[in-house]
């Protein structure tokens, strides 16, 4: 094979081999010949078709540049597809490896995080640098307010990417203890919690315990098998905290044993009621008694009740087993006695108490039974019951020397004894809906029953001793002249009668005729 530089063609003559020396290209897919030689065939019978196919299967041309001949091989359609199939096969290949991968690596739990670095010192490895830095700044206030001062902030965290496993980040709690000890005024101490919250420390692991074991000494029961703990879940963990919490043994028996919440109570003002009372502090009448136990039904001005009790920030819970002798209290069989005085009592017959013997299982919280649950009893003897005489006789009313009446309804005071727009008023106002009833707030004897100009249906008691009471505007009236009342009988209904603005009760007290301020009388 010759070139021709004249005619720049390829001349081609016969040959029986074909060397070549060749070096592909990098950059293309080209095959350079750096020397062709031909031998001619000795044998006289060439077959020049199939050299003819073989050299059609490559491009040939001659790089002026580089005086080299160039030779490509053609490929055909078939050829192209194979390769195009293996690029496919290779590419899927590709594809399911990369899933492989990346599932094994979620499967191991793999995380790109950071370390975090303060003041040189390794404070943890987290995900999130912005959360971490707003959780610094966070911990920087909340320090700032339990030292009553404002603390420096610490020093710029440093961040190094790792390729870490799930379980070797660091948790919320080791975190915060880690970046805690960075700041001033901490000190690692043992922190008491109550169910979960703060209260102490101290810098001894005994002082705590031993403050606790005081706690629970004065509420110790004789039975040695007593089970004796804390309702509230207690935990003492050694950590970094505010030196603000640091105590002293008995620093630390006052912050456990002061109340959760302070005993309130509530200082009676003028027309104030029990009933009223318990009904502004959303409590029934029963609560006020329990925790009232010298209370009775009269109250005045200035008074103090207790409306709430104090709760001790930890409890102790004994269990224990009783058994021995128990009282069985005795019935009361009350008799009707007309002949007797309203109010009092006469013991006919003396009870006797029954006597049993228990085994129950006693649960007290800070001294106090709050459950027992009986195992079993045997009745050793039957209890006796009392009867006592009840007199039911009524009598006059003691207002002349006790000076105290009751609220005959409640309602809302819509006007005051007193001077107003449209001249003296004489009574007490009580607005209520008509129909409610109205009793007599003291003993008597009704003396007036009827219509009475502007006082519309009016009941009118005789106290003695020059007191009188007046109710107005009734709507019913339910007594007559003559009939004797004690304190908190039904006498009459809350109406519109008369000169009435709206339905009310007008309430009077009139001493010798002459009105009075009802306030001053009332409980």
């Amino acid at each position: 094979m010759f070139y021709c530089k004249k005619t720049a063609r390829l001349t081609f003559e016969v040959a029986d081999v074909m060397l070549q020396r060749t070096r592909p290209a990098r950059s293309r897919n080209i095959i350079a010949v750096a020397e062709t030689k031909s031998k001619l065939q000795k044998k006289s019978n060439v077959n020049q078709n199939i050299l003819h196919k073989r050299l059609s299967d490559y491009k040939i041309k001659f790089n002026l540049d580089r005086e080299k001949l160039m030779v490509k091989r053609i490929k055909n359609t078939w050829e192209r597809l194979g390769y195009l199939k293996a690029a496919s096969l290779y590419t899927v290949a590709a594809l399911i490896t990369g899933f492989l991968v990346y599932g094994s690596v979620i499967a191991a739990d793999v995380h790109f995080a950071k370390e975090a670095l303060v003041n040189g010192k390794t404070v943890g490895v987290i995900k999130n640098t912005s959360n971490f830095e707003m959780l610094v700044e966070d911990m920087r206030k909340s320090l700032s307010t339990t030292l009553g001062k404002e603390v420096s902030p610490i020093g710029k965290p440093v961040y190094i990417l790792r390729l870490v496993f799930g379980k070797s980040l660091t948790g919320e709690y080791a975190l915060r203890q880690n970046v805690l000890s960075a700041f001033d005024d901490v000190e690692e101490a043992y922190a008491v919690y109550v169910n979960d919250s703060l209260i102490c420390a101290a810098l001894s692991e005994d002082i705590v315990k031993n403050v606790l074991d005081k706690i629970k000494s004065q509420f110790s029961e004789d039975d040695v098998n007593a089970e004796i703990g804390f309702v509230e879940n207690i935990s003492i963990r050694k950590e970094f905290i505010p030196v603000g919490y640091v105590r002293s043994a008995d620093g630390v028996y006052a912050a456990l044993t002061s109340p959760l919440e302070g005993q309130k109570t509530y200082a009676v003002t003028a027309n104030d009621t029990i009933w009223g009372i318990a009904n502004k502090f959303a409590m029934s009448v029963d609560e006020i008694y329990c925790l009232n136990k010298d209370l009775n039904d009269i109250i005045h001005e200035g008074d103090e009740i207790i409306i709430n009790k104090s709760e001790p920030l930890v409890r102790v819970q004994s269990k224990y087993i009783y058994k021995g002798e128990k009282a069985i209290p005795y019935e009361t069989d009350e008799v009707q006695d007309f002949d007797l005085q309203s109010g009092k009592k006469t013991v006919v017959t003396a009870g006797v108490e029954g006597k049993k013997y228990v085994v129950e299982e006693v649960v007290k919280q800070n001294g106090e039974v709050i459950e027992t649950n009986v195992i079993s009893e045997e009745i050793l003897s039957q209890p006796v019951a009392a009867t006592v005489k009840v007199g039911m006789k009524k009598s006059l009313s003691s207002v002349a020397t006790t000076g105290r009446l009751s609220r005959p309804v409640y309602g809302t005071i819509s006007s005051r004894f007193g001077y107003r727009a449209r001249g003296f008023h004489s009574g007490l106002d009580i607005a209520a809906p008509t129909g409610t009833p109205i009793t007599a707030a003291d003993g008597g004897t009704v003396n007036f029953s009827g219509w009475n100009g502007g006082y519309g249906y009016l009941v009118r008691i005789d106290h003695g001793g020059g007191f009188e009471t007046y109710y107005g505007h009734c709507s019913a009236m339910l007594v007559s002249v003559g009939d004797k009342v004690s304190k908190g009988d039904i006498i009459a209904k809350v109406g519109n009668t008369g000169n009435s603005t709206g339905p009310h009760c007008h309430f009077e007290v009139r001493v010798n005729g002459v009105a009075q301020n009802p306030s001053n009388y009332l409980n």
